[in-house]
Formats: C-alpha cells, sequence, structure tokens
C-alpha cells in the first residue's frame, strides 16, 4: 500500500468516526479503532485515536461549554488518570494479534453494553464512581475506547441530554490529555503518528459538523442503535481474522 493510498483511507476513517461523533454523541473511537487496526500496528492505532478523539472533544466542548456537570466529573477522573496509565502498560507489552483480538472482544462487549442502553444506578456511590473511572481510563490507554463504562453510569445520573453529551466531552477530552500524556513519556507516541494526526486533523470538524446536522433530520436513537449493530458485526469480524492470523 503506498503512502497516499494510506493517507486516503485513514483520512476517510476519520472522517466517517467524526461524523459519527457527531451525530450519535458518542463513537469516535468505537468507530475508528476496529478500522485503524487494519491499516497499521496496535500503538499507532490507539495513539492516533485519542489524539484525533480529543481534537473532537475539544470542539464538542467550546459548543457545550455551558452544559458541563463539573461535580460528575471530578468523581470520575482522577481514576482515569490511573486507569489510562495501567492501559498503556498493558498496551506497550502484550501488542500483537492475541492482543488485538483482545481489544475487538473488549470492544464487542462494550458495543453490546451500549446497544443494550444499560444505565448504572443513578444513587451510585463513591466506590461505583471511582471503578468507573478507573475502567474507563484503562481501556482508554489501552485501546483509546473509554466510553462504554462512563456512558451509561452518566446516563443514570440523571443528567439532562445537553448536559450529558457537555460532560461526557469534558470527561473524555481529560482522559484523553492524561492517556496522551502517559503515550509521549513512554515514547510510544511516534513521529510518524504526529505527522499523520497534523493531517488528518482536517477531517476532525468537518465530520463533526456534518454529524450534528444529521441529528436534525433522523431520530437519534435509531441512528444510534444502527451504529452499534454496525460495530459490534466488524467487532466480531475482527475477532475472527486476528484469532486466524495468531
Amino acid at each position: 500500500m503506498t503512502d497516499n493510498v494510506h493517507l486516503l483511507i485513514t483520512f476517510a476513517i476519520i472522517l466517517g468516526a467524526s461524523f459519527i461523533q457527531g451525530a450519535a454523541t458518542f463513537g469516535f473511537a468505537l468507530v475508528a479503532m476496529p478500522l485503524l487496526m487494519l491499516f497499521m500496528p496496535t500503538v499507532d492505532a490507539v495513539a492516533l485515536s485519542l489524539a484525533l478523539g480529543s481534537l473532537q472533544n475539544l470542539f464538542m466542548v467550546r459548543i457545550e461549554r455551558d452544559r458541563i456537570a463539573w461535580r460528575e466529573i471530578g468523581w470520575l477522573i482522577p481514576a482515569a488518570f490511573i486507569g489510562a496509565v495501567v492501559g498503556m502498560l498493558l498496551l506497550k507489552n502484550l501488542d500483537g494479534p492475541l492482543f488485538k483480538a483482545f481489544i475487538a472482544l473488549v470492544f464487542l462487549a462494550m458495543t453490546v453494553l451500549m446497544l443494550a442502553n444499560s444505565s448504572w444506578k443513578a444513587g451510585a456511590g463513591q466506590g461505583l464512581r471511582q471503578s468507573t473511572g478507573l475502567l474507563s481510563g484503562l481501556l482508554n490507554g489501552a485501546t483509546s475506547m473509554g466510553g462504554p463504562p462512563v456512558v451509561p453510569y452518566l446516563t443514570g445520573r440523571g443528567l439532562t441530554k445537553e448536559m450529558l453529551r457537555g460532560t461526557l466531552a469534558m470527561f473524555f477530552l481529560l482522559a484523553n490529555f492524561a492517556a496522551l500524556a502517559a503515550f509521549i513519556a513512554s515514547g510510544m507516541f511516534s513521529a510518524g503518528v504526529a505527522g499523520e494526526t497534523i493531517i488528518l486533523a482536517a477531517a476532525v470538524i468537518p465530520g463533526s459538523l456534518a454529524g450534528r446536522v444529521l441529528t436534525s433530520k433522523l431520530d437519534p436513537g435509531s441512528f444510534r442503535r444502527m451504529v452499534l449493530a454496525s460495530m459490534a458485526v466488524l467487532a466480531s469480524a475482527e475477532i475472527a481474522l486476528n484469532l486466524a492470523a495468531f
């Protein structure tokens, strides 16, 4: 595969992931990661997804800055920071076909959880908050897919749709920054990934804006279910491919 073809494919992946995130209020890494892993090493795919996901969430925070439940983030972020470092270390030491299959399996499980529209009890105690933040951070550091644990938790906290959107964007922005800092400190964020990040950043905001326009024309619930069902099929195929290669 030539460099130009590789760049064109990854640009299309990031554009699609940004579009889904803008329309469904979740899903950038859920869409990007399984596809990116087909065209680049897992470590580079995670680093690229984290960097571009940060830009996506920064854009969303700019729009939703007045609708953020800071108290909820305060409970989740410290544990997510710790989890991100642990997840990064797992990725650094376990990368390979079997680990790719494991990532796809986690991805499938988390997708099914979100497809079921599960939510944690609204009155959950501090232990569940910390566990949710830790698991989300761990998945973020290892796979860049930290959304599924925290989305059902915050959904169960009784936030309005607007507050949920803004709070999730801020949580993922901070969690991604923590994971990226761990990647950079460990030397896992390569110059090549940095260069691709700069080029592919051009796909993030147009994709997100197009997705936001779509939400006014389609039923968001049905669209989310369609996206998650498609991602579940993709994850199942990726598990099979990586197990076959092991």
